[in-house]
């Protein structure tokens, strides 16, 4: 039935005189069933709740389709399965003409969403793989991420045993998306290299663009391989705009402000989380519009406007918290932490950071929980409580390790290094010092070594061996002329003559 033949209720669903047909539900024909009064009085509910529902003037999205999720649950007491899911894949008259249930994932309304799957998941005669990967993801966003593999992996070897490649690629990307959120990148690039292979048909192309835009993401956050995040998030907004994809093309803009936001080009960076912060109020993807203030907050904080910043930070946790979602709560706790702590506010930063670790904790956001505890361990530096901080960065450091992070290691070894030499304790920051070289060499990383070597310098003053203390300003000088170098070769490189 075309979309405009169908008279819409709350300009969003069908109406309900529209919906009883499409459900085929007849009272009428239900009495002379003789089934059972409890029964009938559920299905007269599901008639009054889509014929006689009326949201107020002022009400959200999911009041107004609250006569669709009502009448789901009536039809789901009398196990009357194959309707209830009708009713949740209606097609909804929203900018992104989603089906229910995927549409209350696009407005952030993640506990809803699972609450449908969850009725459904052991009650189909054929359990639906789709129904298997929608619940995987609404589990997801809630910060389950071990339950959501599991169901994705069930979606995934369900597919394969129907030889469905179109749900298979889905499903490898819900994997790589849950992957990158526990920080597992190289099983995140794995899964969304592998849906991408299986994209490359013409009829492909919005998985391929979902894919790119994963990747993307996988590339910026794990490899921290900036060029090559450019690059498929390039790619995934050509797509996006080819397919007319609103929220693919607000994705691949908000996260190429990232990837500008990571290289300090401000400017870019504010122009494409414009961009994306626009087209996620259109289309009412508050998802997308939290984590497109997050970044927004996160330039205007290098930048120093910090009063901007904490306005972007403020509005994204009132969305998280409205969405339920876990993760983008923490972060932007974990943000105002780091906006009051540029600003000396040492006791509110702790308070936000504390908040921010014990929520990553929660669900188990590995990269989370390791920046929350870098963060304290900062914090507590700065006021000088030396051990507190120390305890901080080693506990940072060993997340790193069980997430075989093998550069935040090194990274994390130099303040925990800088701690202990506060302290006095001139063996461990000697071994931490060393630690950090030997990982900045395994990674060619010449900045960290620079570091590293300044304050191995440090600890042969303090220890009065100054011939090491020498050898180690030798040292740090050669790879300081590395470091000229290499931004001299590289912008030589970028030199193309006309």
């Amino acid at each position: 039935m075309s979309k405009g033949k169908i008279e819409y209720q709350s300009h969003l669903a069908p109406s309900g005189k529209v919906l009883l047909n499409l459900l085929n539900i007849e009272l009428t024909a239900l009495k002379q069933c003789q089934i059972p009064p409890w029964r009938l009085a559920h299905y007269r509910a599901v008639k009054n709740w889509l014929t006689k529902y009326v949201p107020s003037p002022n009400a959200t999205n999911l009041e107004k389709i609250r006569f669709l999720l009502e009448s789901f649950h009536h039809l789901c007491e009398v196990e009357d399965w194959e309707r209830a899911r009708a009713t949740i894949t209606i097609c909804l008259n929203t900018p992104t003409n989603e089906e229910l249930h995927n549409q209350l994932n696009t407005w952030g309304y993640y506990r809803e969403q699972f609450d449908l799957y969850n009725r459904l998941i052991n009650n189909l005669a054929d359990l639906n793989p789709i129904i298997l990967i929608g619940l995987g993801e609404a589990l997801n966003a809630l910060g389950n991420y071990d339950e959501a593999i599991h169901f994705i992996m069930q979606g995934l070897e369900a597919a394969k045993a129907t030889g469905d490649r179109v749900v298979q690629k889905s499903a490898l990307q819900g994997l790589g998306g849950t992957y990158l959120l526990r920080g597992d990148y190289d099983r995140a690039i794995q899964s969304l290299q592998q849906s991408l292979k299986m994209s490359s048909g013409v009829k492909d192309l919005e998985s391929r663009r979902n894919a790119l835009e994963n990747l993307g993401k996988a590339y910026y956050f794990g490899a921290r391989d900036y060029s090559k995040a450019i690059e498929c998030y390039q790619q995934s907004l050509e797509l996006a705009r080819q397919l007319q994809h609103s929220m693919g093309e607000g994705a691949a803009l908000s996260g190429l402000g990232s990837v500008y936001l990571a290289l300090k080009n401000y400017t870019k960076a504010i122009d494409y989380l414009q961009q994306g912060l626009t087209i996620a109020e259109n289309i009412q993807n508050l998802q997308g519009k939290g984590a497109t203030l997050g970044g927004l907050g996160s330039v205007y904080f290098f930048l120093k406007e910090y009063d901007k910043a904490t306005q972007c930070q403020q509005q994204r946790w009132e969305i998280s918290r409205e969405m339920g979602d876990k993760r983008g709560e923490g972060e932007a706790l974990g943000n105002m932490g780091m906006i009051a702590h540029r600003q000396e506010n040492y006791s509110e930063a702790i308070d936000y950071y504390q908040q921010s670790l014990i929520i990553a904790q929660t669900i188990n956001n590995r990269q989370g929980e390791r920046s929350a505890f870098a963060f304290l361990g900062k914090a507590y530096y700065d006021l000088k409580e030396y051990t507190n901080a120390v305890e901080c960065y080693r506990n940072g450091l060993a997340v790193a390790q069980a997430m075989n992070d093998r550069l935040w290691q090194g990274v994390n070894f130099i303040p925990l290094a800088q701690a202990y030499l506060a302290l006095g304790e001139l063996s461990q920051a000697l071994e931490c010092c060393q630690q950090s070289l030997a990982i900045a060499e395994e990674k060619n990383h010449y900045e960290m070594s620079l570091i590293a070597l300044s304050i191995l310098t440090n600890v042969y003053r303090d220890s009065g061996d100054n011939s090491q203390m020498i050898r180690s300003l030798v040292r740090a000088g050669g790879t300081l002329s590395k470091i000229i170098f290499t931004n001299l070769w590289s912008k030589l490189n970028r030199y193309s003559p006309t």
